[in-house]
């Protein structure tokens, strides 16, 4: 009886199919918009980023991440059901049609996105059917340093006790775990788990030598602000990283080069 019982929940939640899971998605997307809307908040999402949403479901999650992201973001979503993916598409059809949802077949372990090009992975109810060491490894690959991992699930469902998820993330290479075991009415406990992708440290001997820099260039000549961007020279004596207003999302190890106008002098910055 209770294999039967597990075979036909199956059928509406484990692995949604055919009219049991467009009934089961409908329950889903009522029982998790509560947690859908916490792992959104939580990570705080800005505009320009791109977010992967495992095991999406039908589709909320994927909805809120877009309102985030806006137009110059992309949220990119994978669910190994057909049905959540239709599901999915049907409730995002605006976002899907702007390029700013992106549906795609896959699981926690294949998720077909580019090493380190995720700024935030989450997950929502659905860790306890990963192959945990599998999909965490694949979560850190696809990444970017400092990226956030953000895992919510029912205590009722995980099937594995918090500290060993946490010991799980941890051994994936993941850094800042940090695990918080919320309360609710009408319901069992959140399991909340937010992380982060370490930062590789730095490689002295990797640095470039500054005099050898030096001697490629010649002053008064022109040339642009930074090897990435196209921006105007500083007036003389302006700090370099005041004009350069995308030094920030320059990735890592971008060389900047600057003219002083004048004085007959280049000023560099690498970030």
């Amino acid at each position: 009886m209770a294999k039967l019982l597990e075979h036909v929940l199956d059928a509406f939640f484990g692995h949604p199919r055919g009219l049991p899971g467009r009934i089961g998605g409908a329950i889903m997307a009522r029982g998790n918009a509560e947690q859908e809307r916490e792992a959104i908040e939580r990570l705080a999402p800005s505009a320009g980023h791109h977010l992967l949403v495992v095991g999406h479901g039908p589709g909320v999650g994927l909805a809120l991440a877009a309102d985030r992201v806006g137009p110059t973001g992309q949220v990119i979503g994978v669910d190994p059901s057909a049905t959540m993916r239709q599901l999915a598409a049907e409730r995002c059809t605006a976002a899907v049609a702007a390029g700013v949802v992106d549906i795609r077949d896959g699981s926690a372990e294949h998720t077909g996105c580019a090493d380190q090009s995720i700024d935030a992975v989450v997950s929502v109810n659905n860790v306890m059917l990963w192959d945990r060491q599998a999909g965490l490894a694949e979560a850190y690959r696809v990444l970017r340093p400092h990226g956030q991992l953000t895992i919510t699930v029912h205590r009722h469902v995980l099937n594995t006790s918090p500290q060993q998820l946490t010991d799980d993330v941890e051994r994936a290479g993941f850094v800042d775990v940090s695990l918080h075991v919320r309360p609710r009415r009408m319901n069992s406990p959140a399991v909340d788990l937010v992380a982060r992708r370490a930062v590789p440290p730095v490689d002295q001997r990797a640095q470039p030598d500054r005099r050898k820099q030096r001697s490629q260039y010649e002053p008064g000549v022109p040339r642009t602000a930074c090897a990435a961007h196209s921006e105007s020279h500083p007036p003389p004596g302006e700090p370099a990283a005041v004009r350069c207003g995308r030094i920030r999302r320059c990735q890592p190890g971008t060389r900047h080069i600057f003219a002083c106008e004048g004085s007959g002098r280049w000023k560099y910055l690498t970030v």
